[in-house]
């Protein structure tokens, strides 16, 4: 049994702690909501993605143009560029060079852990309930995925170009994996991967139990500049 502590929302994030039966507190953080999840990939459905893979202009009119294409404002602009969309949500575009061409775009999802060693199997069914809600938010704006498992359970999905190997149990990342090949069809149309990944430390001997949920669109594999 388990009670809510507190809650507190701010522009990109939102948390609450709950107070476990053993004593414990799970810290629950959400930068994207399942909901607001679903919101931003009904809009990168819309994306001209051999823009995106080339990259964005250096600055200037032209860059205001590109974002404003999208109704993306910039947050960083000094190293990898990061965006924020009309969501609220902040992106990040992760480049082969200096912005260009752009490799993944990322966005950290969600998060839960603790402190106690007690709370593991708390914090990864948190984090399992939550990965329901984001994957269902998905198949509706994007439609069944192309390959969804499990760690360590039979048919892991082996995304294109993936640089993971295949864990052999729950213990190993990727823990839960869905991926849709083609995001929106098209030209140049991405990988999306969403994954929950699991902290090392969840499975010490004296564990600090932490697990997340994150999404990349991948640049698809043979991209060429147009």
């Amino acid at each position: 049994m388990t009670s809510t502590l507190k809650m507190k929302k701010a522009q990109y994030m939102s948390w609450f702690a709950r107070v476990t039966e053993e004593g414990g507190v799970v810290n629950i953080e959400f930068s994207v909501s399942p909901e607001v999840f679903g919101g931003e990939l009904a809009d990168w459905l819309k994306v001209d993605w051999p823009s995106v893979w080339n990259g964005p202009p250096n600055g200037g009119a032209e860059l205001d143009a590109w974002l404003s294409r999208y109704g993306w404002k910039p947050v960083e602009l000094q190293r990898q560029l990061e965006v924020e969309t009309r969501h609220g949500s902040v992106f990040e575009f992760h480049s082969d060079g200096t912005w260009a061409p752009v490799n993944a775009v990322t966005r950290g999802l969600m998060r839960a852990g603790s402190n106690s060693s007690d709370d593991r199997d708390r914090v990864l069914g948190e984090v399992a309930e939550r990965w329901e809600a984001y994957l269902a938010h998905a198949v509706a704006a994007a439609g069944e995925p192309t390959g969804v498992g499990v760690a360590g359970r039979p048919g892991f999905p082996v995304p294109p170009g993936n640089e993971w190997s295949v864990p052999d149990s729950e213990r190993e990342n990727p823990r839960r994996l869905a991926y849709w090949e083609g995001f929106g069809g098209g030209l140049d149309a991405p990988v999306l991967v969403v994954r929950q990944g699991v902290a090392l430390p969840t499975w010490s001997d004296s564990p600090v139990p932490s697990s997340n949920i994150s999404m990349v669109f991948h640049r698809p594999h043979g991209w060429r500049r147009h």
